[in-house]
């Protein structure tokens, strides 16, 4: 083909194509395929917002772009975006997504725009997908019982129900976590296990799982082992055990502890062995008011001192004004002399000071000490001029940014410190100076210092050994250890010390601890050790390993078996396991085992036994415990202390169709302080001799139990009761209403709609329209208001019986076609869509109706046509003006039917230039 005919034929082919274009656009039932183009996917956060902004493809540059989006998104996602572009070479589209209810995660969705060109319709695809997630959910039981000698292993189910792994960290505020660390893949159950101490009274326990799109978390209620009469205000608690072991010359030992409050101001204590040699009273304490008396190995407390093992008494009163109290004590050794004493505690508006003084029986080795304070300046002395250190002093600066101390201490020994802390720099870092003396001369100076979890001290000797300590802490999650480092030396002499490094963390569902160890000496390294355990759960058991290792030869090995399991009314830990000792040099191996047994009723014990594989007699042990409560009276109460002014009772029933039954176990918060009703649903409340509010806890009710009143005031010698009742249920459902009639309809658009629940308790839910039904269950009777956001509430009264309520949202004005008011059809037919300059169009209008007028724009010119002027009703001949364009001219025709209607049609011409004769 000529090159000179290559123009022509590429003109000739986009002419056909408008062409084509044209007339399909314009044959009335007659439409090309839209084409469908996928633009890259828009990722939503997981707070369900997103901005994107699309390169539009290379077919729609420098055209002007109508988009209109089509069919329905999910619910509660919002799109936003320009319903028109104006043509560009680089057309950019802006997307705006959001989501009513974020982090309420839905499936992969595609918006499909329909764009509007001049040469025809596309689609465009916007694929929305969320990003991966995880997203946990916790199954476990509503509450537990623990045992007075046993823990309880509690099972928590948690389960991955997003689209990503977890790395999930588990914390409890009570007792431990079994694997408190774990890695869940999109869909996988795990089981966590939490181990509760033996509790004596009622409690709660909250476990919380951090690892999804929020922490979730599990509250558990603990009943405590309480025993028969624990619910009385007053009473003393006995534990007695007693233990026999084979080979063992002492027999049969055991203990006593006994711990009682007998009053509001009167409590005892006492802990007591039998040995071989009898019985022996390991501490002891009565306290009565202001009085209290203490048999101990010692008591700091004491203003007579400490003496060692022996008995302290002391008495306090406060005479008030700055003198705000004043202790006396006396302190009596097994051995030796007895020391008597006296301590004063003053404040005023702007400082306070304590000053004691003891001396012994014989009126010697007196002592004095002395702190006080104001603003942020604090200053403390110690005298005692008979003794090795007769005197320290220190004092303090302290404010939020940093804190400063001098001290120092008298004597042949004795030293001087300064010690500094920057509590606002990053770190809070601290450094410390001290220096010692040996006879009024310098023996060694010490530097320390930290920053953040590093630490590290240097002590160097006036005689030439010097000792360097220094670790850090160090925490890479899971994995969190320490580092420390202990050496020791003289100038050009041997060096000595011990480097070790410990770590813990956990490997699956397995816990493990490492500790390593190097000795140095003036060799180098003289010894290393490393040690390893691991705690495995399995199944309701636990596996336990231990290895010990050094390069001396040692290796030693333990495995440990822990299975639970409830039989006989109670709860049984069965332990088993093997150690071996010194494998590689002298191997000796033994194999254990014991069981364990604790009931509610207080009993418990254990057997057990160690068989020694090489050589050696088996080795037998035994124990029997028995722990009990028991109550004493409130006369016995009244007769220490007299009537407590402040006492107040707080009753709590369950009204059942008008009978009253008193509910026992739940929990008062009241005064401060935390009280539990007794069997007849009482709880004897004291604190201050004012009045003050108590709460009932709603989680200790029955199932499907609700709180009248909740709370009240209640003043020393009133009594409040607290009644529950059956929960009831409101039922209801959110329609569409017709904005002109009211009534109501059952479609409409489909929508999510938030509903709100006020009253005597507060709820929320949503949702889908239309049909919107909703229940909110485990409700008081009351007066309520249901509503919507932006809509008139509707009020609707609760009895116990249930409700059911209707609540409408107007829906979109309904259209009724009226058949005189239809735009009646139009076709437009050209006798050529191509034409030369300066030659005038013909179009033919072929009306489905009577046309009254029709106006037709060209490029730039515009005529109008009246119905007088044409011959006939069904077919309009109009010749158009001239264009004064060439190219594609733009063509608007603009008919006014007779019924009122108005019909718009748009479409282009080809205006050619002729060619040159």
């Amino acid at each position: 083909m000529a090159p000179s005919s290559r123009p022509v034929v590429r003109a000739f082919t986009r002419v056909a194509s408008l062409t084509a274009a044209l007339l399909l656009s314009m044959a009335p039932g007659l439409t090309a395929d839209s084409p469908t183009k996928a633009l890259p996917a828009v990722t939503l956060s997981t707070t369900g917002e997103a901005l994107a902004v699309m390169h539009l493809p290379a077919e729609l540059h420098n055209l002007p772009l109508e988009l209109n989006l089509i069919g329905d998104l999910p619910p509660g996602i919002h799109v936003t975006y320009p319903r028109k572009l104006p043509a560009s070479p680089t057309p950019l589209l802006p997307l705006s997504l959001r989501v009513d209810t974020p982090g309420n995660l839905l499936a992969n969705f595609v918006m499909t725009f329909s764009v509007t060109t001049p040469q025809g319709v596309q689609h465009l695809e916007v694929p929305v997908r969320w990003p991966e997630y995880a997203q946990l959910v916790v199954q476990g039981p509503a509450e537990a019982a623990v045992l007075p000698d046993a823990p309880a292993r509690i099972p928590l189910q948690v389960r991955n129900t997003g689209t990503g792994a977890a790395d999930v960290t588990v914390t409890a505020d009570s007792g431990t976590i079994e694997s408190p660390y774990l890695r869940l893949m999109p869909g996988e159950q795990r089981t966590v296990l939490l181990v509760l101490p033996a509790a004596l009274s009622q409690q709660t326990a909250t476990v919380t799982f951090k690892g999804g799109l929020r922490p979730v978390t599990h509250t558990l209620r603990i009943r405590g082992h309480t025993g028969a009469g624990a619910d009385s205000a007053y009473g003393v608690r006995l534990r007695t055990s007693l233990k026999a072991e084979s080979g063992v010359t002492a027999g049969v030992t055991g203990s006593l502890l006994i711990d009682g409050r007998l009053s509001r101001i009167t409590a005892v204590q006492a802990d007591i062995e039998r040995q071989a040699s009898g019985f022996k009273l390991k501490s002891a304490s009565v306290t009565h008011g202001e009085t209290r008396l203490n048999v101990a190995e010692s008591d700091a407390s004491n203003p007579a001192g400490t003496v060692g093992r022996g008995a302290y008494l002391a008495h306090r009163w406060r005479p008030g004004g700055i003198v705000r109290q004043v202790e006396v004590g006396a302190a009596v050794p097994e051995q030796g002399a007895a020391r008597v004493g006296m301590k004063a505690d003053l404040m005023t508006a702007t400082a306070s000071a304590s000053v004691t003084a003891n001396v012994n029986s014989q009126l010697r080795d007196p002592a004095v000490s002395a702190t006080g304070s104001t603003g942020p300046f604090s200053v403390s002395l110690f005298v005692a001029p008979e003794r090795s250190v007769p005197w320290t002093a220190a004092a303090t600066y302290r404010t939020e940014a940093a804190e400063v101390q001098a001290s120092a201490s008298g004597g042949r020994s004795s030293w001087a410190a300064l010690d500094t802390q920057w509590k606002e720099l990053p770190g809070r870092p601290k450094f410390g100076v001290r220096a010692d003396f040996s006879a009024q001369s310098l023996s060694a100076v010490t530097i320390s210092g930290t920053y953040g979890p590093a630490s590290a001290t240097f002590k160097q000797m006036t005689a030439g050994p010097w000792e360097l300590a220094a670790g850090t802490s160090y925490t890479t999650k899971p994995v969190t250890g320490r580092i420390e480092l202990k050496l020791n030396g003289n100038p050009g002499g041997p060096l000595g010390g011990v480097a070790t490094a410990s770590g813990q963390g956990q490997f699956g569902v397995t816990q493990w601890n490492l500790l390593g160890s190097v000795y140095l000496n003036q060799h180098g390294v003289a010894r290393s050790s490393l040690k390893a355990q691991t705690s495995t759960p399995v199944g309701a058991g636990t596996v336990k390993m231990e290895a010990t290792a050094a390069t001396d030869g040692a290796l030693d090995l333990a495995v440990k078996g822990v299975g639970y399991a409830q039989a006989l009314g109670g709860q049984w830990t069965l332990e088993g396991g093997a150690h071996a000792v010194s494998l590689l040099t002298r191997p000796q191996l033994q194999l254990s085992a014991q069981a364990t047994y604790a009931s509610p009723g207080g009993w418990g014990g254990f057997v057990g036994t160690t068989l020694p594989l090489s050589g050696g007699p088996l080795h037998l042990k035994a124990g029997l415990s028995y722990s009990t409560f028991l109550p004493t009276t409130d006369k016995l109460a009244e007769l220490l202390a007299g009537p407590d002014p402040s006492r107040r009772t707080v009753r709590v029933v369950q009204d059942l169709n008008g009978t009253l039954q008193p509910l026992a176990n739940v929990r008062i918060s009241a005064c401060n302080r935390q009280f539990q009703t007794n069997e007849r649903g009482e709880a004897t409340v004291t604190g201050p001799t004012s009045a003050c509010l108590a709460t009932v806890n709603v989680n200790d009710l029955p199932a499907h139990m609700v709180m009248i009143n909740s709370s009240a005031e209640v003043a020393p010698g009133g009594t409040v009761t607290f009644r529950a009742q059956p929960a009831t249920v409101l039922q209801g459902q959110v329609s569409y209403t017709d904005p002109d009639t009211g009534a109501l309809v059952s479609d409409g658009p489909s929508k999510v709609v938030r509903v709100n629940l006020t009253g005597p308790e507060a709820r929320w839910t949503t949702v889908q329209l239309p049909g919107g039904q909703f229940e909110f269950h485990d409700l008081a009777p009351g007066q309520y208001r249901v509503f919507i956001d932006g809509q008139p509430p509707v009020d609707v009264t609760l009895p116990a019986t249930g409700a059911s309520v209707i609540v409408p949202t107007p829906g979109p004005r309904r259209t009724v076609l009226d058949s005189s008011a239809v735009t009646p059809s139009l076709r437009l037919i050209w006798d050529s869509v191509v034409i030369q300059a300066s030659q005038a169009p013909r179009l033919r209008l072929r009306p489905g109706a009577p046309l009254r007028e029709v106006t037709v724009q060209v490029g730039s010119l515009t005529r109008t046509y009246s119905a007088a002027t044409q011959p006939q009703d069904d077919e309009w001949v109009l010749t158009l003006p001239t264009p004064q364009e060439t190219g594609s001219v733009p063509v608007t025709v603009t008919a006014h039917f007779a019924n009122g209607t108005t019909a718009r049609r748009s479409t282009h011409l080809i205006v050619t230039i002729p060619s040159p004769p």
